[in-house]
């Protein structure tokens, strides 16, 4: 490969360990290093503002491999840019007009996405998906839910947790997903984060 992409902080630790024995030659591209606070949470691609930041460290890094190409990465990389803003719009106007700002989710992949929009990620397991759960969280949650009236709990597509499914027949709500898109869908960013909009907006109870 001529260039390796990765997202940096420790986030893949297999990737950085083989990072020194690559050849001179090889363009390394940390897409991570321009959002802030990424060690503590390294989900910044569900916010596509900040997702802004991993196209452009690309398209350097492709540059820098490839300067012959610079005019066909400009421009991809600007179509990436146009439709993350179409996202972000789509996102800020719906996510306006909902009645309630808190969601429930498995583990705290979406607080970056949250913050943008104005609303509030209560995570059951912390940014580690395999984290274990103490019996207290789990009745904190519960308690959360049935203080906030909330209506959802958001698993994650494959399957929903143990934890998220306990928390749901506890609290009486219903199980719906939310995908963190931190594996191969099949589909596109774009596709994935509708569809999340979509979920998000019906957990809600966005106003149309």
């Amino acid at each position: 490969a001529a260039v390796v992409v990765y997202l940096g902080g420790g986030f893949e630790p297999y990737l950085e360990r083989v990072l020194p024995a690559l050849p001179s030659s090889v363009v390394r591209v940390d897409a991570g290093e321009r959002a802030a606070a990424r060690f503590r949470d390294p989900h910044i691609w569900l916010d596509p503002v900040l997702a802004v930041g991993l196209v452009e460290a690309i398209r350097e890094g492709l540059t820098r491999a490839d300067p012959a190409g610079r005019d066909r990465y400009a421009a991809g990389a600007a179509a990436l840019r146009r439709e993350l803003e179409a996202v972000r719009r789509r996102y800020a106007e719906v996510l306006a007009r909902c009645r309630r700002r808190e969601f429930v989710t498995a583990h705290a992949a979406f607080g970056y996405l949250a913050a943008r929009f104005g609303l509030r990620e209560v995570p059951i397991a912390g940014v580690d998906p395999e984290g274990e759960v103490s019996l207290g969280r789990l009745r904190e949650i519960v308690a959360f839910i049935r203080r906030s009236g909330a209506t959802v709990v958001f698993a994650e597509p494959g399957g929903a947790s143990r934890a998220a499914e306990v928390v749901a027949r506890e609290a009486g709500v219903r199980l719906d997903v939310l995908d963190p898109l931190e594996g191969q869908t099949g589909r596109s960013y774009v596709a994935v984060m509708d569809d999340n909009l979509r979920r998000l907006a019906e957990g809600l109870d966005c106003r149309r």
